[in-house]
């Protein structure tokens, strides 16, 4: 089973995410090298470990309501 490459999951939004009483999905995501599709159910990978950090970062972001926001804080190198 294969996941999402580090350069889709920095582009996940909360429009991406489907949360049911199963979990936390990853619904209909287009993957930017492929651009297939994918739907991922994060509380079956690892242990539920991709969910708990998912989890993590929306309650971080929890005041921003906009659905196209990245759920992770941009990655840089610059000083």
């Amino acid at each position: 089973f294969c996941g999402l490459r580090f350069s889709d999951v920095i582009r996940l939004t909360r429009k991406d995410l489907v949360i049911d009483k199963k979990g936390v999905f990853i619904n209909n995501f287009k993957m930017q090298k492929t651009g297939r599709f994918v739907n991922l159910p994060l509380y079956t990978l690892f242990d539920g470990k991709p969910e708990k950090i998912i989890k993590k970062y929306l309650k971080l972001n929890d005041n921003e309501l906009d659905l196209q926001n990245p759920i992770f804080p941009k990655v840089t190198d610059q000083s």
